[in-house]
């Protein structure tokens, strides 16, 4: 009884030992922890500590998992203190892996200090979240101012600009531009401005910049008391215009040189007729009808938060320097040719591109930014756009400025696309050349948004629950669930073999056994005893 009691009780420390074992390995493939980082983006720029009001912001989880390929989080428990923000976006839930990028998208309404946080709640993992201390700020306003110059035609002069920033963020990606007029071109057309001791392009509050302009004016063609006009933006609001009047001594355009050499048109080539030009077909005056042909202008996308954002709304994803780059490779494969008529009071520009480059384009995008003295703004003017002659409608407005982002799909070498701009307006031939357009070119790395504009946010969901589902490994708990098995059959076997009951002999099997032995051995002395008394006879 002793014997089969220790026996049990060895039995029972397998079992518990074989477990241990087993329970302690699946511990330690079960020991996944996941690690989420914050930080906040605005506008192109990363890692900020102060935003602007009233602007997207974006909210992004760096994440790092170890003990393990995948973590599924049930919620993230995004919060945002204080409440004075509208939530657009946020992250879905479900397996995540480290390359995941959970992101939310919120709109601060009012400055102030914000303390934005998560706490994911995940199942079989140990999930930390984190913090972070955002700055809303007013936004950036600025001011130019300028002064005016004199220009001579055939020469040169440098006209200084000062920027000043009064607004209380840091105004970022700042930009100045200028409108010249007839016969006067500038050096550069567009620059950065930039506050020394900052990042390129940023004005700091009460920041104060001065740059300078180079223009040019051409013998004869400088008109004393036009204007030039300087543009200065910046990518997170705020934008201002200043202009300046151009004084011409010498070498200038003169009204009456130009009527002269029109009276020579009309009566010169006529005769029989009498000198007044009567009976003579009327010449096309310039200022009726022009031709000048350009290639697509330098690309502003990088400072252009307006350009930025129509883009957005016709691809679903791009990378902003792979178009840049389209931009620049493509002047040197598109021709531009634009025409100016006027008719009736109504100003009209045709402007013809021919796509010559060797690769076909997915998406063509055509940025065109109209001369205000063609018309106040956007709403003003009619667009049309056609490929190879059949009609494009993809057209949407970019700024009321006026300027547009006009959309033309596989587009292949030689291909032939119009635009066309009317309005009511009385402005000269010199806007054609005043006119600015930016090519960029999507190729099949992008794919662009359908035109269905009904889908379902459950649909939504779906699709990037989908995307974001990682190819699951041969996991750690796999392996541990197989020692679980391994130590239950080793442990069941050793207490099959400490229980089996041995067999034991018989009871009485070896008194027979004696009996029989004995028995024999009396059955031989009797044989002797008869033996030998048979002897004595």
């Amino acid at each position: 009884m002793k014997t089969g009691k220790q026996n049990r009780f060895l039995t029972c420390l397998l079992i518990v030992f074989s477990l241990v074992i087993s329970i302690n390995s699946v511990g330690n493939a079960l020991a996944v922890s996941m690690d989420a980082t914050l930080s906040a983006s605005q506008d192109g720029y990363s890692n900020l500590a102060q935003v602007v009001v009233g602007r997207t912001t974006t909210i992004e989880a760096t994440l790092s998992i170890t003990g393990g390929d995948s973590v599924t989080v049930n919620n993230w428990n995004f919060q945002i203190t204080p409440d004075s923000y509208t939530l657009q976006s946020q992250a879905s839930v479900g397996t995540v892996t480290s390359s995941s990028k959970p992101t939310w998208t919120v709109i601060f309404n009012q400055p102030g200090t914000y303390t934005v946080s998560i706490s994911p709640s995940c199942s079989a993992a140990t999930c930390n979240g984190d913090s972070l201390t955002l700055e809303a700020q007013n936004p950036p306003v600025l001011t130019v101012t300028t002064s005016s110059v004199t220009l001579n035609g055939g020469s040169s002069v440098v006209v200084s600009f000062t920027v000043k920033n009064t607004g209380e963020a840091t105004a970022k990606g700042v930009t100045a531009s200028i409108t010249t007029p007839s016969g006067v071109s500038a050096s550069p057309e567009t620059q950065t401005v930039t506050e020394p001791g900052l990042a390129s392009g940023s004005i700091s509050s009460n920041g104060v910049v001065t740059q300078t302009f180079t223009l040019t004016g051409t013998a004869n063609q400088v008109v004393d008391g036009s204007t030039f006009t300087i543009h200065v933006s910046s990518i997170n609001d705020g934008s201002s215009s200043a202009s300046g009047t151009i004084h011409c001594n010498t070498n200038c355009y003169s009204s009456s040189d130009q009527s002269s050499d029109q009276d020579n048109q009309n009566n010169g080539g006529s005769t029989g007729g009498s000198s007044t030009g009567t009976g003579t077909t009327p010449t096309i005056t310039e200022e009726t009808q022009q031709t000048f042909t350009t290639i697509p202008a330098s690309p502003s996308l990088e400072f252009n938060q307006a350009l930025v954002q129509a883009i957005t709304q016709q691809i679903e994803s791009f990378d902003m320097q792979a178009l840049i780059d389209s931009a620049n490779d493509l002047k040197s494969y598109i021709d531009i040719t634009r025409h100016y008529s006027q008719s009736n009071g109504f100003v009209t520009i045709n402007e013809t591109l021919t796509y010559d480059y060797e690769l076909p384009a997915k998406t063509l995008l055509l940025y065109s930014k109209l001369p205000k003295t063609f018309a106040s703004n956007a709403d003003n003017v009619t667009v049309k756009a056609f490929k190879n002659n059949v009609l494009v409608d993809d057209i949407t407005i970019v700024e009321q400025d006026p300027s547009f982002l006009t959309v033309f799909s596989n587009v292949n070498k030689s291909d032939v696309l119009k635009l066309v701009f009317k309005a009511e307006s009385s402005a000269n031939s010199s806007v054609i050349q005043e006119q600015k357009t930016e090519v960029y070119a999507v190729f099949e790395q992008s794919v662009v948004k359908p035109s269905i504009t009904n889908i379902t946010q459950q649909q939504l969901n779906i699709t990037e629950n989908k995307t974001e589902q990682p190819v699951v490994k041969e996991s750690k708990e796999s392996i541990a669930w197989l020692w679980i098995l391994i130590g239950l059959i080793v442990a069941l076997i050793v207490v099959v073999f400490i229980t089996r009951k041995p067999k034991k002999p018989k009871r009485g099997h070896a008194h027979e056994s004696m009996l029989q032995t004995l028995k024999q051995e009396m059955q031989g002395i009797e044989r002797e005893v008869f033996q030998h008394e048979a002897e004595k006879r």
